[in-house]
């Protein structure tokens, strides 16, 4: 967008000189912000996505009747339960070999039965998977199955998915609060400049309104300046930052390594970064108007 045509020389004022970079700089960080916090969505949306695991452990019973009852008990107390995509135990002997694997250093002990062969008594292991978005209960399902098997014992597995979700809720927060505090930060900049540029012309504003010219026209001139800047500069401070975006999120995968964000942005994180230059550049349009419209007022 060119330049217009306008009666004041605002070109020659810091209204006009530093209203396109300083534009260009702060959306530029400003789409990097939010793009963090559409990176942290993204994420957070596909950890939802993902069943919660969690796994029951009950102590070892020498009574293969009275174990086999057990496990049948908890598995049909567990499979009633809402949200449950399903619940298995565990087969012993892979359990076992796990086992000896982890803790049986020398091959030869492995070979000649290890911890297992030499039936070292194990918990009886239950995963139970949870639907995502389920609503769980865990205190009350530990309650329930320690009831069924005293010594019984749950433990959540996907506690580490849990922390990466608070985690990706507080990235989400901290840098969406950050972009939308630089928008206010344009808005600042903005009035600063247009007051600025009021003082800087007041002898040309007062020319022109003997000539006849009114508030609503002067204004214009401020408001017509800087959507031409502002706008030059929020799309190349766009452009900018976009071009890190794909850096990061897209490139490397291109070049078979492990991104450094874990999951690409959805179509509306694209659309809502786009929306970014074109609200800075009329929210700085329409602040220029406003604090063009009351610097007028004071300067009659």
């Amino acid at each position: 967008m060119r330049n217009p045509d306008l009666d004041l020389p605002l070109e020659t004022t810091a209204f006009g000189r530093f209203l396109l970079w300083l534009t260009a700089g702060l959306v530029f960080l400003c789409v990097l912000a939010f793009a963090v916090a559409a990176i942290a969505d993204a994420q957070l949306t596909a950890l939802r996505q993902e069943p919660r695991i969690v796994t029951v452990a009950l102590p070892p019973n020498p009574e293969p009747a009275a174990a086999r009852r057990e496990v049948d008990d908890v598995l049909a107390h567990v499979r009633a339960l809402p949200g449950v995509a399903y619940a298995s135990l565990i087969d012993e002997a892979a359990f076992g070999e796990l086992v000896d694997e982890l803790l049986v250093d020398d091959a030869a002990d492995r070979a000649t039965g290890g911890l297992f062969g030499a039936r070292m008594p194990l918990p009886r292991l239950i995963d139970i998977a949870f639907n995502p978005g389920a609503a769980i209960d865990l205190p009350a399902l530990d309650e329930d199955i320690s009831t069924l098997v005293p010594g019984a014992t749950l433990g959540d597995s996907g506690q580490i998915e849990r922390s990466r979700e608070r985690l990706a809720v507080l990235f989400r927060g901290v840098a969406g609060s950050f972009g939308l505090l630089l928008l206010a930060v344009i808005v600042v900049v903005v009035v600063w400049l247009t007051r600025a540029g009021l003082e800087a012309h007041r002898q040309t504003i007062d020319l022109l309104r003997q000539m006849g010219a009114g508030d609503r026209y002067l204004a214009r001139q401020f408001e017509q300046h800087a959507l031409a800047k502002a706008l030059r500069g929020a799309l190349l401070g766009f452009a900018l930052a976009i071009s890190v975006v794909i850096v990061v999120v897209y490139v490397p995968t291109l070049l078979g390594e492990a991104p450094l964000a874990a999951h690409e942005l959805a179509p509306v994180h694209w659309v809502l970064l786009a929306m970014v230059p074109v609200v800075a550049a009329l929210l700085a349009t329409l602040v220029a108007r406003l604090t063009a419209h009351h610097g007028l007022a004071r300067l009659r």
